[in-house]
């Protein structure tokens, strides 16, 4: 009976979800611990880093996915991560310089600890994505339990920011440890690929939109509704880990098969899978909107703030539903297409928020959450279109 449980499955599933439940359980701390303020201090701070980290660690990790699964061996598994790692290593570097120098010219609020954060988070993305290529996915589930334990001990007895970083860099290294145990470094021509660029800027202007939101509501609502926002935003997440776990499992098997005629039916199956997966969501958003408005409204517009969490529950439903084409095109590494898509909707979503900013219309931040499903909306309908023509020409 044990023996047809997809043990497989239900791993990725926890190892899709610990990051999410990492920060809603962080969140609930710092909560608990400290005050509202310093949890949207920390969700900010954390936003912000997560945002340049699309360019940091995120993009590279991309490439690490499609091209670790298509190698035949241990050895060129570590010649793809460690090639991947340098160059996003110097994109880090160069990021990190490039916010120094700003700093001059803008005061920035907590400079080293963020860029210390940038670069902690932005590691153990590196180590985790390795580990989530290969498919050890019991291994990523000890280490992120190992980081969740490490995080709330020392959240309690420090600054949570600085217990943050602290964590992601100790967990990175202990995790860097173990992947090059018993393997020489494998040497690397040094060289710098541009899609790890690419789709650093594609995931920036898509998920980076997602990720602003939370600044976004700092700036136009203040920082307790911005507290208010991550810790929904964080457990709906939580919600989405089906339909990412169907993305993320056959991601490599996309990239293996990408020439191969069966991929319709591959992708015609993760679209089904997909579909019930989302319905069976939305519903649990729902739940979590009423949820989270019981246990800590802000301000005294309860409708106002429910239908900007139902907005959030509709932006997840299309930004899931569009994963298959996307993963598509990343398996055929076809950043430029990606690329296009996504800094089209990024380019109209902050102009409007940079209208809205100008402006002294009071529910700016309503007509922000019903701006992001309609673009969410628009880029799953666009993508079914290109990634069915791409695969024809194929």
């Amino acid at each position: 009976m044990l023996n047809k449980i997809p043990w497989n499955k239900i791993e990725l599933l926890a190892a899709t979800g610990l990051p999410g439940g990492f920060k809603v359980f962080v969140f609930f701390l710092i909560q608990y611990a400290y005050d509202s303020t310093t949890l949207g201090r920390v969700a900010t701070l954390l936003s912000m880093a997560q945002i340049l980290a699309y360019f940091t660690a995120i993009g590279w990790c991309s490439l690490l996915i499609v091209r670790v699964a298509k190698c035949e061996n241990i050895k060129n598994q570590l010649l793809v991560y460690n090639s991947l790692l340098v160059m996003g290593g110097i994109t880090t570097v160069l990021i990190s310089i490039g916010i120094f120098l700003i700093s001059f010219i803008v005061e920035i609020d907590n400079l080293l600890t963020f860029i210390l954060l940038l670069i902690s988070w932005s590691w153990y993305q590196f180590q985790r994505h390795y580990i989530l290529a290969l498919k050890c996915y019991k291994l990523i589930i000890k280490f992120d339990l190992i980081l969740l334990l490490l995080a709330a001990v020392l959240i309690l007895l420090i600054d949570p920011i600085i217990a943050l970083y602290v964590s992601f860099f100790l967990i990175s290294f202990v995790m860097m440890l173990y992947q090059q145990k018993g393997f020489k470094i494998t040497p690397f021509k040094l060289s710098y690929d541009f899609k790890g660029v690419s789709f650093g800027f594609n995931n920036f202007f898509s998920g980076g939109i997602t990720l602003s939101l939370i600044p976004l509501a700092n700036f136009f609502n203040g920082v307790d509704f911005a507290g208010f926002i991550s810790l929904f935003l964080s457990l709906s997440a939580l919600a989405m880990l089906f339909p990412r776990a169907i993305s993320l499992f056959q991601l490599p098997t996309l990239s293996e098969k990408i020439n191969d005629p069966s991929i319709f039916t591959l992708t015609d199956t993760m679209k089904k899978q997909m579909l019930l997966c989302n319905f069976l969501t939305c519903i649990v958003n729902l739940f979590l909107a009423l949820f989270i408005i019981s246990f800590m409204n802000v301000g005294d517009n309860v409708y106002h703030n429910f239908f900007i969490l139902i907005s959030f529950v509709f932006n997840y439903l299309f930004t899931t539903q569009s994963l298959i084409g996307a993963n598509v095109l990343m398996a055929l590494e076809k950043s430029k297409v990606l690329l296009l898509l996504s800094f089209n909707s990024a380019l109209v979503f902050f102009a409007v928020c940079f209208l809205l900013s100008k402006s002294s219309y009071g529910n700016s931040f309503f007509i922000i959450s019903v701006l992001l499903a309609s673009l969410a909306l628009a880029k799953w309908l666009i993508l079914e279109s290109i990634y069915k023509s791409e695969l024809k020409c194929q």
